[in-house]
């Protein structure tokens, strides 16, 4: 137990460092009037669709005009700034320290009210039980040592039927099915890491995970289904993001301007009666929950 715990730690100190290193990246990735913005590439597109839907979902199921709601991994504060301009009581929490002081200037630079940051882990959080009514989750569960434990803590500090949206990364993307190099490659190392030692490794070598720093989950949509039944919700929603890009053997093979062509026709097609199959072919979901 004792190992774990310092394996714990040391994963959450190793997430928080990354994520203050990214900063910049992440303080401007939604903004169309910055060179990195503007940069066209997937993530961005699939963030930028992330943040949509999630809008888009909290207009239809607020029952007010002000609701309070929790962003949990706030990040840059992004998030907060567009639910306080629809007049929502907002409070953020991060492990990243530069990311909370970027969300402190954000605050202060555009005049936000009703609007909290505070440092705190997912597993312990400072707030009441059932103290939200609404919460987002995003990019923060694949980077959880215990993702149950995660979820528990969540649980506990939203309401009654209240509505939890959060994004997990897919396993079984388009992009890892069709390349060969993802079984042969990346795989094959993934595993025998992994069963190395589940707490000593080093989290450097990981090979599945998109971030080169530190290891992090992929499910499928079986798994993460069943990881939320478990853990008292109920599936309101479901919305694949992200279909490339496309690659043989690690190389891309299309052009970046044809592949978020390709890219924005699935997610548009995903949107009407697609084959089912697509649902499990994403980059990543956006679920909608409701606790029960």
């Amino acid at each position: 137990m004792a190992l774990k715990n310092l394996h714990d730690e040391k994963h959450k100190a190793t997430v928080g460092n990354y994520f203050t290193s990214k900063t910049e990246y992440w303080n401007v990735v939604y903004d169309d009037d910055h060179q990195i913005g503007k940069s066209a590439s997937h993530q961005r597109a699939d963030m930028v669709l992330r943040q949509e839907i999630t809008l888009s979902l909290i207009d239809k199921y607020t029952n007010s005009k002000s609701e309070n709601i929790l962003d949990i991994g706030c990040g840059t504060g992004v998030l907060l700034e567009l639910l306080s301009k629809k007049g929502h009581s907002v409070t953020g929490i991060d492990i990243s320290e530069g990311m909370l002081q970027e969300t402190i200037k954000r605050i202060k630079r555009n005049h936000i009210k009703d609007a909290h940051c505070y440092k705190s882990e997912v597993e312990s959080m400072p707030f009441e039980d059932g103290q939200f009514n609404f919460i987002t989750c995003l990019g923060v569960l694949e980077y959880l040592s215990n993702d149950n434990t995660g979820l528990t803590e969540i649980n506990r500090v939203l309401k009654k039927n209240g509505v939890l949206i959060i994004s997990a990364p897919n396993l079984f993307k388009l992009k890892n099915v069709l390349d060969p190099y993802i079984y042969f490659v990346k795989g094959l190392k993934y595993l025998t890491k992994k069963k190395s030692n589940p707490y000593l490794q080093d989290e450097k070598l990981s090979e599945i995970s998109t971030n080169e720093n530190f290891a992090n989950k992929r499910y499928s949509l079986r798994k993460i289904k069943k990881l939320f039944s478990d853990n008292g919700y109920e599936i309101l929603s479901v919305h694949p993001i992200g279909f490339g890009p496309l690659t043989f053997f690690n190389k891309k093979i299309l052009p970046l301007s044809t592949s978020l062509k390709l890219n924005d026709f699935i997610n548009k097609l995903v949107k009407k009666n697609a084959p089912k199959l697509l649902n499990h072919l994403p980059n990543r979901w956006v679920f909608c929950l409701k606790k029960t």
